[in-house]
């Protein structure tokens, strides 16, 4: 009993030297150990700092290019808002173009329009010597110049055949043809009262038309029995067709019967 109690008692002080020497053992490393802690936490430390720096760098950077950003969207605004300014100029600038073409056709039409005038007014032969021949009216037209002779100076009422007077205002008409070589076209004009007469209407069944279709030819006749080239000469009867004033009137009805000797102007 006593020989297990020392062999214990000499086990447990085996333990607690060992304990002692394990003691020990730290206590002489663990200067060691925090010199190694240290020199761990230093690199640690350095690369705080160093991602710090470049986060800083980093951040600087993109307030950079937001700024930069900012300033381009603006410029964009800028550019925009001009680009706008130019479109609605060039939209304006297209219609001013457009108008001043249409101005320009307008000229040039009024500026042809007064070409032809001027045309025509130099082709106008020279004034005819006194033209003051009783019954007679003279008159410029786009043709040539026209001799309106009332019917009552030439006819009686109803009749084709020309009186005594009618024929004396022929004459001189003829007189101051005879030295021209225009070309001549006697036309024959009525009022609208229709014809009634018996006799007349037995003699021109078409009326007014007939009628005055045949004045003119019997005119045409004349003219050229007393001088004139025949090859000059042509004929037409309107009848009321072309008036030259208001039928409602006796004084209208009075200037639409007539017979108008018309000169026309040489090419």
């Amino acid at each position: 009993m006593l020989i297990a109690y020392l062999g214990f008692y000499q086990l447990g002080g085996r333990v607690r030297a060992s304990a002692l020497e394990r003691t020990d053992d730290v206590m002489q490393i663990a200067p060691r150990i925090r010199c190694a802690l240290s020199l761990a936490v230093i690199p640690m430390l350095f690369v705080s700092c160093v991602a710090r720096q470049t986060y800083d760098k980093a951040a600087g950077m993109i307030e950079n290019q937001d700024a930069v950003i900012r300033s381009l969207q603006e410029e964009n605004l800028v550019l925009s808002s001009e680009n706008q300014n130019l479109a609605r100029n060039m939209a304006l600038s297209s219609a001013d173009a457009d108008k001043a073409r249409k101005d320009r056709d307008l000229h040039k039409g009024a500026v042809s329009r007064l070409e032809n005038q001027l045309n025509a007014l130099e082709s106008i032969p020279a004034p005819i010597e006194d033209t003051s021949i009783p019954g007679v009216s003279i008159t410029r037209t786009s043709e040539g110049t026209k001799y309106s002779v009332a019917s009552t100076v030439l006819f009686d009422t109803g009749k084709s055949t020309i009186k005594k007077n009618g024929q004396d205002t022929l004459k001189q008409l003829i007189s101051r043809f005879g030295g021209r070589q225009n070309s001549i076209r006697v036309e024959g004009h009525s009022d609208n009262v229709p014809v009634v007469q018996e006799a007349t209407l037995k003699k021109y069944p078409r009326g007014n038309l007939e009628l005055s279709g045949n004045r003119a030819l019997v005119v045409a006749d004349f003219m050229i029995k007393n001088g004139l080239d025949s090859s000059r000469i042509s004929y037409a009867g309107y009848g009321e067709y072309r008036p030259v004033a208001d039928n409602d009137s006796p004084g209208g009805r009075k200037k639409n019967r007539r017979v108008d000797i018309l000169v026309i102007d040489q090419p």
